[in-house]
Order: C-alpha cells, then sequence, then structure tokens
C-alpha cells in the first residue's frame, strides 16, 4: 500500500477508525501547524502544500466563525439602543415595575433610575428578602433603616454560631454533672 502525505495524516488523526464526528478541530490545527512551520524535518514541499490544502478543507468544513459586533453598522445600533430605551421605559411604567422599585426603595437598595440592571435588581431583592427573613426568624434585633446584606448576613451567621455554642454548654453541663445534681 502506498502511503502519500494525507494517508498518512488521517492515521495521525484518526487511529484505528476514530469516529470522525467528535474531532477536535484546535488538535487537528495544531498537528497541522506542525507541518506548515516544517517543525517536523522528514516534510517535502509537496506535503506541506497538500497539508496545507487539507487544513483549508477541513477549516471549511469544521470552522464556524463567531458573531462580530464591530461589524454592526451606526444605524443598526442606533436601533438597537432604541429599543433597549423603549423597553426600559415600559417596564419602569409596568406594575411590575413599579412593584420592583417600591420594594428596592422599601429595602433601600442603591440603583440608578437611568440606567436600571432589572434581573440583577430583582435578584438582590429576593436575596434580602431572604435574609431578613431568616433574621426574623431568629428574632435578630436589626436596624433595616439602611442596606447592608452583608452586616446582616454575618449577624445572623454570629447569632447562630452563638446559638450553637449555647447549645453545646448545655450539653457540657449536663454531661459533665449526670448523676451529681439533686
Amino acid at each position: 500500500m502506498k502511503y502519500n502525505s494525507l494517508t498518512v495524516l488521517s492515521k495521525a488523526f484518526f487511529p484505528n477508525n476514530y469516529n470522525t464526528d467528535k474531532i477536535n478541530f484546535q488538535n487537528i490545527c495544531d498537528k497541522i501547524d506542525l507541518f506548515k512551520n516544517k517543525s517536523i524535518s522528514m516534510t517535502n514541499e509537496n506535503e506541506i502544500n497538500s497539508v496545507l490544502r487539507a487544513k483549508e478543507a477541513l477549516s471549511n468544513i469544521y470552522a464556524t466563525k463567531p458573531c462580530e459586533v464591530d461589524f454592526i453598522d451606526q444605524d443598526t445600533r442606533g436601533s438597537i439602543a432604541r429599543m433597549v430605551a423603549t423597553k426600559n421605559q415600559n417596564m419602569l411604567n409596568s406594575l411590575r415595575g413599579k412593584y420592583i422599585l417600591s420594594k428596592a426603595d422599601e429595602f433601600h437598595i442603591p440603583y440608578d433610575i437611568n440606567q436600571i440592571d432589572w434581573l440583577n435588581l430583582i435578584s438582590e431583592i429576593n436575596s434580602y428578602e431572604l435574609l431578613i427573613k431568616e433574621a426574623n426568624e431568629i428574632n435578630l434585633d436589626w436596624d433595616y433603616g439602611y442596606y447592608d446584606p452583608v452586616g446582616l448576613e454575618q449577624a445572623v451567621i454570629n447569632h447562630e454560631e452563638l446559638a450553637n455554642q449555647e447549645k453545646y454548654d448545655v450539653y457540657s453541663y449536663f454531661y459533665a454533672t449526670r448523676g451529681l445534681e439533686n
């Protein structure tokens, strides 16, 4: 059997009839670049050209180019900006938007009315509500007049640690004095 560079290349890339659907294209390009850079000493010009043709054929089959934002023209960017501004204004005027902003004001969560990240604001409100609920369950005395989720979380953790320590002390006292009390 006569071996040419493509046969050798295909044997190198797909040993033992490897399933070609699961090819890692980057590995193939890296191996082809070895030939292109002439780092393998036993290649001649015809082999290098055939490898480059194989690389081009493979890149046409497997390469996908990401969407490049730089190619969006100014008119399209302006249209997108207008759509975003319209959607933001619609959210501000909706009942849901007003409810979200009222909750943010109630919890003193800061936001910029001109550039509201609605998803982030909703997430902050939900997490702060959970913290407040947790603090109320353990009867934590906390001033809710300002927004400090980190401080509230630390206070909840400290309160739980103190409760656990008191529980441990009671158990320790019980086991230490078992049968000694009247």
